[in-house]
């Protein structure tokens, strides 16, 4: 695997990491412990995954979560509201899910858990979000509803095409 190839995955890794930390200048600071730990190697990528799922995995490993329920959130949207107010392998193992599109069985073996449980811990997530909503049950909320950084693009999207040049 080249830098290039990681590269490719940052931006995912730093929405991510902006998600949990709340801020850009935190979540940087995070991807910037993960990439020299991957440098020094005191911790390494799971060969077993694809790419993208083992450099979530290597920043769940050194980035340890933090409790942060009841701090405030840096953008006002009710999302990150309701992130804030989770413990943290919800919070982690919904935006996994929910935002960064991984399944149940990528997402448990980024975060060291059963599938059972990622699945377990996303419905708790959106039921509460639908009571706290007045809703019913919900199947899923939008990925888009707690992206944190518009620049950042959607997994699985192609190239962002520049649109004064026509090209990427």
């Amino acid at each position: 695997m080249s830098g290039t190839e990681i590269a490719r995955h940052i931006p995912y890794l730093r929405r991510f990491a902006r998600a949990l930390a709340g801020s850009k200048s935190a979540a940087d600071a995070e991807i910037g412990l993960v990439l020299q730990a991957l440098i020094d190697g005191r911790v390494g990528l799971d060969p077993d995954l694809p790419l993208r799922a083992a450099l979530f995995q290597a920043f769940c490993s050194v980035v340890r979560p933090t409790d942060r329920t009841g701090q405030p959130a840096d953008g006002n949207s009710f999302h990150e509201t309701q992130l804030r107010g989770l413990e943290p392998l919800a919070r982690r193992a919904y935006l996994l899910v929910v935002m960064e599109q991984f399944g149940p069985d990528e997402a448990a073996a980024i975060l060291g858990v059963s599938a059972e449980r990622v699945e377990q811990i996303v419905s708790s997530v959106e039921a509460r979000m639908a009571r706290t909503l007045g809703m019913g049950a919900v199947e899923s909320l939008p990925g888009d509803a707690i992206r944190v950084d518009p620049e950042t693009p959607r997994p699985g999207a192609g190239p962002q095409q520049d649109p004064q040049r026509g090209r990427s």
